[in-house]
């Protein structure tokens, strides 16, 4: 059989058949709907489908989720039990939401190489292996969950955190960011690479270091381990009181202008915007013995809380204003 191509129509051929296998049936939100079990596993699923991992059902290894070259719209995947083997890899246009069941080593949500998008991922439960990783394009929502091994925020990653149980090392880098809102338990929290971890309340339960050009925002919460800031972090807090080596600052500050503290060897403590206390040892000196660190060479900035209204720059952005507020030492 001869196939004729007509000049200037292999575009639009592609394109209809892009919106044939893309549009939804009509009066049904997927084409297809996946039951696990009954329904034999796929090796992946893709475009307007939808697959349900429930008790007894079993998925095996390199398992894809989503569209690798983002032209399949649509995917969703729930999981509230069940088995999921090693290797999990969740591309573009998917969205898997994790209620329970066993996920097995090696999670990976967006692409490595940059160029993910439209990837959501929600956690509030579920037990999950070694190697947790969230990449380009991809945003997380974890409210629960226990994580056994490494996770990792990379490549300009979001990451939504309010629960969960992590017993190893959670780290925040190359340029993602990190909100943490409520508890949570983790072994170490590194933030650094150019990472953003922005905390407004909850109680993070375990070691906290900041470091390597990461910038940390504090408005909230508390830190039930120990909190260390090293050379080239940013740690800006946000409250209604600071009193440093005893001396209330708090009468002088301008809301919403924050002011460098370069003093060290004494204590910085206050309140909060969510009205918790905190107490700083400014302590530059033993990093590894002691429960607070602060190095002489990271930044450490304190900003009133701005009054109801004002239009003002908070968290990362203050340090853009850095050069017009005071330094205290």
């Amino acid at each position: 059989m001869k196939i004729t191509w007509i000049r200037g129509s292999l575009p639009a051929v592609l394109f209809l058949w892009v919106q044939i296998l893309t549009a939804p049936v009509s009066g049904q939100p997927f084409q297809a709907v996946i039951n696990i079990p009954p329904d034999p596993a796929p090796f992946s699923v893709e475009g307007p489908k939808q697959l349900n991992l429930s008790d007894g059902g079993v998925i095996g290894i390199n398992f894809i989720i989503g569209s690798y070259f983002g032209t399949e719209f649509g995917t969703e995947v729930n999981i509230t039990g069940g088995t999921v083997g090693r290797f999990v890899r969740v591309f573009s246009n998917a969205t898997v939401n994790i209620s329970g069941g066993d996920i097995g080593m090696w999670f990976n949500s967006g692409k490595p190489d940059g160029t993910g998008f439209n990837t959501r991922v929600n956690i509030s439960g579920g037990s999950f292996g070694e190697d947790f990783e969230m990449h380009a394009g991809s945003t997380t929502n974890i409210s629960g969950g226990d994580f056994l091994g490494f996770v990792l925020a990379l490549n300009g990653s979001e990451v939504n955190l309010s629960g969960g149980t992590f017993h190893d090392v959670f780290e925040a880098r190359l340029g993602s960011t990190v909100n943490i809102s409520d508890a949570f338990e983790v072994q170490q929290f590194f933030a650094r690479g150019a990472s953003t971890v922005n905390v407004t309340g909850g109680n993070v339960v375990g070691n906290f270091l900041a470091n390597r050009d990461s910038t940390v925002n504090i408005s909230g919460g508390s830190f039930g381990g120990t909190f260390k800031v090293q050379a080239t972090g940013a740690v800006n807090l946000t409250g209604s009181s600071f009193i440093l080596d005893g001396v209330d600052l708090t009468p002088g500050l301008t809301p919403g202008v924050p002011v460098t503290i370069t003093a060290r060897e004494v204590a910085l403590e206050g309140t909060f915007a969510d009205h918790t206390p905190f107490n700083f040892d400014l302590n530059p000196f033993g990093q590894v013995v002691t429960p607070h660190f602060f190095s002489p060479l990271a930044t450490l900035t304190i900003s009133l809380v701005p009054e109801p209204g004002a239009l003002v720059l908070l968290g990362a952005g203050a340090l853009a204003v850095l050069g017009r507020g005071k330094r205290v030492g």
